[in-house]
């Protein structure tokens, strides 16, 4: 029986089981088993952005309109989540605060009651935005990483979020 290109597709599509974070990192390992390096960085710092809203119990999903567009307000949360990040890394006062997350300290506030705990996943968070950066710059900032480093280091992050607790149906 001949395994056609179909088969394939549905095959490794059946790995998606429909948790947020488990298929972003099944993605994400797709990716880097298909040489999609540039790809499962974005992926994997997506799925933990979405994460993150999810965390402070905003549905990602119900963030689209009717055209499955991103809103602006999902927009805005998903920035507010990562400009937290921030602002939990370098113990920022509230003064300190850039927009969007100076105009929702509500909504700050909430990430950051939910990043407390999770500080580890946040340094996790932080090397692959500095990854994804220097590779979405082709290393036009200071010190940037060898090309070859792109790889392994896509893979150490993906196994440190399974650390965390995060698996996709593939590593169970």
């Amino acid at each position: 029986m001949t395994v056609t290109r179909l088969d394939r597709v549905r095959e490794q599509m059946s790995d998606f089981g429909g948790n947020l974070v488990g298929d972003g990192i099944h993605a994400a390992r797709w990716c880097l088993e298909h040489n999609l390096i540039q790809q499962g960085y974005t992926i994997l710092q997506e799925t933990l952005v979405s994460y993150f809203v999810s965390g402070i119990d905003e549905k990602p999903e119900d963030l689209k309109d009717k055209n499955r567009e991103v809103s602006r307000k999902a927009a805005r949360i998903r920035d507010i989540s990562t400009q937290a990040v921030k602002i939990c890394r370098d113990s920022l006062p509230e003064n300190k605060w850039a927009k969007p997350a100076a105009d929702h300290p509500e909504v700050t506030r909430k990430f950051l009651a939910f990043y407390g705990p999770r500080k580890e996943l946040l340094e996790v968070f932080n090397k692959l935005s500095n990854y994804r950066n220097d590779l979405n710059h082709a290393g036009y900032r200071q010190n940037p990483m060898k090309s070859d480093s792109f790889e392994k280091n896509l893979a150490g992050l993906i196994k440190s979020i399974e650390r965390y607790g995060f698996h996709s149906a593939e590593s169970e």
